[in-house]
Order: C-alpha cells, then structure tokens, then sequence
C-alpha cells in the first residue's frame, strides 16, 4: 500500500474512532443513570489527561527543547502554563462570578471545555501533520496507529469534561474535534516541510510544554478534584446524619464507587503509560535505524582510510624505488669524521671544550 493511501485509510479511520469515542457520553446522558457513569467517566479523563500531560507531552517537550537549550525549558514552560490557567480560571472568573452572583459551580461558564478544544485541536493538526508528511508507508502506517489509540480516549475525556462544563453544544464539539486530524494530514501532505530545523523544534517543545501544564492542570484543579470533594462532602453528611441518631440513612450510591474512581484513574494513567512504551519503541527503533545508517557510513568511512593508507605505503615505496643510486652514493660518502668533529671524541657531547680547557 502506498503512503498516499495509508494517509487516506488514516484520515477516514481517525475521524470515526474520534466520533465514536466521543458520542459514548452523549448517549450515556441520556439515559436516567447517567449522572452516575459520568462521574465515572470523568474519573477516567482525569486519568488520560494526567497520563497525557506526564507520560507523552512533557517528556517529548523536553526531548525538542534541549535540542536548543540545556536547560529544563519544558518543564518551566508547562508551570507557566499551569499558572496562566490559574490565573485565569481562579481570579478573573471566579471574580467575575462573584460579581454575578453566581457562587454555584455548575453555572461556571465552560471555561474548561473551551481551552481543551484549543489544546486537542491544535496537537491533534501537529500530529496529522507528523502523518501528512511521512514519505514512506511503515514510519505513515506506525504514526497512524499511535493517533488511533489515542484519539478516541482523547475524545472521550474532552465531550466527558464539555459536558460537565454545562456545554450544551457537544455534537459541535465533537465533530469540530475530529475533523482536526484529517486536516492536518492534509496539510502535511500536501504542503510538505512546514516546519524546519529550529522553528519546528521551538513551535512543537513550547507548545507540547504548555499544553501538559494545561492537562495537568484540568486533571488535578478541576475534573479529580470536583469528583473527590463531591465524594468528601456526600459522605460527611452521611457520617454526621448517622452519628445525630438518623435512622435508615443510607449511602449515596455514587459515595460507594469511590475505589472504582480511584481505579478508573490508575486505569487512564496506565493506558496512557503503556501508549509511552510502545512509542518509545517505535522511536528506539528509528534510532536504531540510524545508527546502523551511521555505522555504515563509518565503516565505508575506515574502508576508504585504508585504501589510502595502502595507496600512500605505495607512494612511499614507489619513492624508496624513485630514489637515484646516485643519491645512496652521497649518502655512504658522508665522513664520519664530520660527525666526530660535531660530537668530539667518543664518550663525549660535540661542541665542549676538551677537559684541559676547563683548568684555570
């Protein structure tokens, strides 16, 4: 199969997994447990986003950004992001919704959803256009398969969180996030090198480092910590009902799946954490294919040393032969008495005066 239709198979195929894994909170809402699996739900984005912001955006940042610098510019980066998304999401809204009265967070406005539309989008047209510009098939076919296994949890995190936001447009959401891929594998190949040299470097590090600060952040300050402090709460009315006397009081049925959402966390941590495996290996095995690229030049390299050793040993022969019988003749003509008057009589260095010359 060629490139062009291995980029063609994974356009189309991205684009479904994306919608698929995006309409199953869609349709889970609107059945009457709903609010229970998308507690779960969002339990398990918590965990894609920290596996994502840790395990793949951080560390390939990095890799990019010490390439220009050696210096942890990446993990700065990702704090700075992690602070602006502080900045904005802690003093100007909830300044604003004080202003506003409105003091419950469901009527926060969906702040959340819209900066990880900004995010995933982007990465997702850089990682179509990783595709785009693969020339040869296996490199396009191994990229296309990480995307794959990826984009549907990434999907499904992102209409899970929009949801939770109050975010009444999800079926826009959706699509507009899954069309990002296949542009960017358009872009990519029909557009070539974009990005060369440092300015690819630059563009991919900063923005993969601030796009993990901003996972992190999402997973940490908004979706794991409402899904814990709702737990905390519910079961703190439960202990205080119980402990004035309160007969028959019982257990929220969402209080009782708080190890499942603790697993459901692990679980989205370690998908992600073995994605990291299988792309560190597919990395270590393109380096391997240029070390044995090297090795071979290398070895070509030493080849051609030793046939110039061999020819420069001839030269040095054909000039031991070149050398006129003539030449030997001055040579053996030398006096060696020449060299006894430069040296002095034997046992002694040339050019010192003789032992009785030193007498006073």
């Amino acid at each position: 199969m060629s490139p062009l239709a291995i980029k063609i198979v994974a356009g189309l195929s991205i684009f479904g997994i994306a919608i698929v894994g995006g309409m199953i909170p869609i349709l889970v809402a609107r059945q009457q447990a709903s609010r229970r699996y998308l507690s779960l739900g969002n339990a398990l984005a918590g965990g894609i986003f920290l596996g994502v912001g840790f395990v793949h955006l951080l560390p390939e940042a990095d890799e990019a950004l010490r390439k220009l610098v050696d210096y942890p510019l990446a993990p700065l980066l990702a704090a700075l992001g992690v602070g602006l998304l502080l900045l904005v999401d802690r003093v100007f809204l909830e300044s604003r919704n004080s202003m506003l009265g409105r003091e419950d967070e469901r009527t926060r406005p969906p702040f959340y959803a819209f900066v990880l539309l900004i995010v995933l989008s982007v990465h997702s047209i850089i990682a179509g256009m990783a595709l785009g510009l693969q020339p040869e098939a296996a490199a396009a076919l191994v990229v296309m398969l990480g995307i794959l296994f990826h984009k549907g949890s990434a999907a499904f995190a992102l209409i899970v969180t929009a949801h939770s936001a109050g975010n009444r447009k999800l079926w826009q959401t959706l699509w507009l996030f899954s069309v990002m891929t296949p542009l960017g594998i358009v872009f990519g190949t029909v557009a070539g090198q974009v990005f060369e040299g440092r300015t690819a470097l630059i563009f991919e590090g900063s923005f993969n480092a601030v796009a993990a600060g901003t996972f992190i952040y999402v997973a940490v300050m908004d979706v794991l910590d409402a899904e814990m402090s709702r737990e905390r709460d519910r079961i703190a009315q439960y202990v205080r009902s119980s402990l004035m006397g309160e007969d028959d009081v019982p257990m929220p049925e969402q209080d009782r799946d708080r190890a499942l959402k603790f697993a459901l966390v692990m679980i989205g941590i370690g998908t992600m954490a073995v994605m990291g495996l299988w792309h560190q290996h597919s990395h270590l095995g393109h380096s391997h294919g240029d070390d044995g690229h090297a090795h071979a030049h290398e070895e070509s390299g030493q080849h051609d040393d030793h046939e110039h050793d061999e020819d420069a040993g001839h030269d040095e022969d054909g000039d031991d032969h070149a050398h006129d019988e003539g030449d030997e003749a001055d040579h053996d003509d030398h006096d060696h008495e020449d060299h006894a008057s430069v040296l002095g009589p034997p046992g002694r260095v040339g050019l010192l005066p003789e032992a009785g010359a030193l007498a006073v």
